[in-house]
C-alpha cells in the first residue's frame, strides 16, 4: 500500500474518515509514507481505537512524522505521541511493538535537540 501513496494521497480525507477498517489502513499507510501534520492527532487515536494491527501502523506512521517533521512541526508531533501513549496506557493490552515504536518515535524526535547540545 505504501508504494502507491502518492497516487492515492487525494483521497486521504475519505479514507481517514470511512468506516472501513481497510480504508482506514490505507490511510494510515499513506501517512506512513508522506507525513501530513493534519492528521497527527488522529493517527494518535488510532492507536486507541484499532485492532493491534492497524494500531502499530499508527505508531509507525507518528514514528516517520517525527523523523520527518520534527524539523516543522516538532511541537505537534510531540503533543500526538503524548496522546497515543495516554490511549495506550487507558488499554487493557499494551502490545510490546506499538510501546517500541512509540519509545523510538520519542526519542527521534528528540534527536534534533539532543544533537543540538553537542
Amino acid at each position: 500500500m505504501r508504494s502507491i501513496a502518492l497516487l492515492a494521497y487525494s483521497m486521504l480525507d475519505e479514507l481517514v474518515s470511512s468506516q472501513s477498517v481497510g480504508q482506514r489502513l490505507a490511510a494510515i499507510s499513506i501517512l506512513e509514507s508522506i507525513p501530513n501534520p493534519k492528521y497527527l492527532l488522529w493517527l494518535a487515536h488510532r492507536v486507541a481505537v484499532e485492532k493491534p494491527f492497524v494500531a502499530y501502523h499508527a505508531a509507525v506512521a507518528l514514528l516517520n512524522a517525527a523523523r520527518n517533521l520534527r524539523a516543522s512541526n516538532a511541537q505537534e508531533v510531540q503533543k500526538a505521541i503524548e496522546v497515543a501513549w495516554e490511549n495506550l496506557d487507558r488499554a487493557e493490552w499494551k502490545d510490546p511493538a506499538q510501546v517500541s515504536v512509540l519509545e523510538n518515535a520519542k526519542k527521534e524526535l528528540n534527536w534534533t535537540k539532543e544533537k543540538g547540545k553537542g
